[in-house]
């Protein structure tokens, strides 16, 4: 069984993983905001009230590449059946999947933390993922990052296979 049981909502959860957007912003993203060409999407007032300009990656540009595109660009991208923003995906639909899925304790907005903590995990610094996600203080970026084990065992193991640390223990022949 496919708990996400759409191509629609599989590319809703990319696009969210990639762009970092809120709730709020996916939401009511409009046409008028995607700027596919330049390969930026245009949020014109975000959380904290001002314009926020977010770069694509080639995985959104492509799910946005695949969308019918409407002559109207003021019309919503990811709208509901009605036309409106689709916040019923959002507070039903995507916490029904995550449970079917058996993933405990993930909200909707941990998309959010999952897109900080990737940006961190590939060693993006924390001004550079403030600037993308929008946040304000380098303080709440450190909320939003989080390393996973592996990637903290994988950091520290990189003190036993150091260069300079193989280089001193051939050199006098002692095993550090």
């Amino acid at each position: 069984m496919t708990v996400l049981a759409t191509d629609s909502e599989r590319d809703r959860i990319r696009f969210l993983i990639h762009t970092g957007l809120r709730k709020s912003e996916f939401a009511n993203l409009r046409w008028k905001g995607v700027d596919l060409k330049a390969g930026v999407i245009t949020i014109p007032r975000s959380k904290n009230g001002e314009t926020r300009h977010v770069p694509m990656t080639s995985v959104v540009r492509a799910t946005l590449g695949r969308m019918a595109r409407p002559i109207d660009p003021s019309l919503l991208v990811f709208p509901s059946s009605d036309g409106t923003p689709h916040t019923h995906w959002a507070e039903k639909a995507f916490p029904e999947a995550v449970r079917a899925a058996r993933i405990q304790d993930f909200r909707f907005h941990d998309l959010r933390h999952t897109f900080a903590s990737r940006l961190a995990m590939e060693g993006v610094d924390l001004l550079t993922i403030k600037d993308l996600g929008g946040w304000k203080t380098l303080s709440m970026v450190q909320r939003y990052s989080h390393l996973s084990p592996s990637h903290r065992n994988n950091a520290i193991e990189r003190l036993a296979t150091r260069k300079v640390e193989r280089e001193l223990a051939t050199s006098d022949g002692v095993a550090l």
